[in-house]
């Protein structure tokens, strides 16, 4: 009769309980089911030894991630249509929006959960309705992974996955409805969305229009309701458009009711009285889904605008947020706490690269370094004039100009860099070297290790992306001609293959990039 072994780890509140769990075999599925309703995490122990413990073998419990794994038959389809393959951490947030979508999930049973009870008191003596839950309102979720974790492809396989609730929803009204995904994003993400749809998913497997500039006119209703996606930007929200062109085409001109609704960068919608989250609040939509790796950025009224764009009912309510919420968040009131952790944790979903990608501890060394004798008195010289134009040494009772501050705070910024670029403000116009200054020196000496030194690796290369083209060039400058390639203004979405193409170069042992310009090349 075997037993178990795990660690057990409290997971609510601050302090831990850790301890062993024995058990007969036969008990392993009670003893698991009653450690999940008591919230208490069973984890396995990585160094176990069987042989201390009277040879009783470790239970190893199966992964969260590695059950979604074996249980993705419904979006098993949209996968194969993906020409890249998902991430476990991928499949996971997949299943974490079917079931926020699903007409099984009550949206009610949320506010009535036992940590809620002061909340519903409240609600019930301020008069607050709950709405009608069940007038088909928008349901969704808040996906807050961290930049670079796949959230545009996670949600492309999402729409081919639920592609026949879409056309179903399109069906039973086809003169109001839309079974599109919309897509609202910044202008300098449009293009992004249209390459991931054309690099990661088979041909025509996603057909998608863009709304937006003069060819949205060439559009017809028909061809938005039965595209997949609709790719438009926040600036193509609104009833009319602007004041100077109120027959301007817009989202919202259209009167269509979306079968879902993709908020990219939804942290842009955090002030509640803007008229851009007022605009996206009047769009309609059977579900909506939030993409955005800040779903807080500085007050708890940016959360509060996803809420109300989730429509979940009664926590999209301002009251319950103004008079409750909020002033019991900024007091620290633990029951606030818990209802606003059980809401987040029922709506919103955050992967982080640490857990998911597993990466080693990020190693941070300062190092100081020194301007040669002649350069440092000149950078005193400097400090000394912004402190006495703006600092505490400020004499003067007028109003300094603000533009004159940012230009003398970015001038010292670039003395930083190399005394060349502050030319304009010195008195004198010497012989300009690149080792005039020691925060190159160190950055050439440290690539030149580097590219020299490292060992099993049978090509070493060093890339240094700047927007600051001036410095960039100063590094060429340092280094070997023979060994340096300038690569100018290829844009952010085409980095992957200009990284190829240098991993590919044998002849390019330090490239440096510059992201501000057009595609260019030296």
């Amino acid at each position: 009769m075997s037993n178990t072994y795990c660690l057990v780890q409290s997971s609510g509140g601050q302090l831990e309980l850790r301890g062993c769990v024995f058990s007969r075999s036969k008990d392993v599925p009670y003893v698991q089911s009653a450690f999940e309703a008591a919230q208490v995490e069973l984890m396995p122990i990585w160094n176990y030894d069987p042989s201390v413990f009277f040879d009783i073998p470790h239970l190893r419990l199966t992964s969260p991630e590695s059950d979604e794994m074996a249980h993705n038959v419904w979006c098993s389809s949209a996968l194969q249509q993906c020409q890249t393959t998902l991430k476990p951490h991928q499949i996971t947030a997949l299943n974490f929006l079917r079931k926020n979508k699903s007409c099984e999930n009550d949206i009610m049973s949320l506010w009535n959960q036992p940590t809620n009870g002061w909340l519903c008191r409240f609600a019930h003596e301020a008069g607050i309705s709950m709405g009608n839950t069940q007038d088909g309102r928008s349901r969704g979720s808040i996906l807050a992974d961290n930049m670079g974790l796949g959230k545009t492809l996670t949600t492309l396989a999402y729409v081919l996955a639920t592609s026949d609730a879409a056309a179903e929803f399109l069906w039973e009204d086809w003169i109001n409805r839309s079974a599109a995904t919309l897509v609202i994003c910044p202008l300098a993400t449009l293009s992004n969305w249209q390459n991931k749809i054309d690099i990661h998913i088979e041909n025509q497997a996603i057909k998608y229009h863009v709304f937006h500039g003069p060819s949205r006119n060439q559009l017809s209703k028909k061809d938005l309701q039965s595209a997949s996606v609709v790719l438009t930007t926040y600036k193509m929200i609104g009833k009319s458009g602007s004041a100077l062109q109120p027959n301007r085409l817009t989202i919202g001109s259209l009167n269509l009711c979306w079968f879902r609704i993709v908020l990219d960068k939804a942290h842009l919608m955090r002030n509640p009285s803007a008229i851009r989250t007022q605009n996206l609040l009047q769009l309609e939509s059977q579900f909506v889904l939030c993409l955005t790796g800040t779903p807080v950025q500085n007050r708890l009224t940016d959360l509060q605008s996803l809420i109300k764009m989730l429509k979940i009912a009664p926590w999209d309510r301002d009251q319950i947020w103004k008079n409750c919420l909020i002033p019991q968040m900024n007091v620290g009131a633990p029951e606030a706490i818990k209802s606003l952790t059980r809401l987040m944790q029922s709506v919103c979903l955050r992967g982080t690269k640490d857990v998911l990608l597993n990466l080693p501890p990020k190693v941070e060394h300062a190092v100081v370094v020194q301007n040669g004798s002649h350069w440092e008195n000149w950078s005193r010289e400097l400090h000394a004039t912004f402190i006495r134009m703006f600092g505490r040494l400020r004499t003067s009772e007028e109003r300094w100009d603000p533009a004159e501050f940012f230009r003398q705070m970015t001038m010292l910024r670039q003395f930083c860099n190399h005394p060349i670029f502050t030319r304009g403000e010195l008195l004198i116009q010497p012989t300009w070297q690149w080792q005039d200054l020691g925060k190159i020196v160190h950055l050439i000496g440290s690539l030149q290790i580097f590219l020299n030194s490292v060992q099993g690796i049978p090509q070493t290369k060093a890339v240094v992306f700047s927007s600051f083209v001036g410095f960039l060039e100063i590094a060429i400058e340092a280094d070997l001609k023979n060994s340096t390639r300038n690569l100018v203004g290829i844009l952010l979405v085409n980095f992957k293959p200009l990284i190829d193409f240098i991993a590919w170069d044998k002849g390019i042992k330090f490239a440096c990039i510059a992201t501000m310009y057009k595609e260019a090349w030296k």
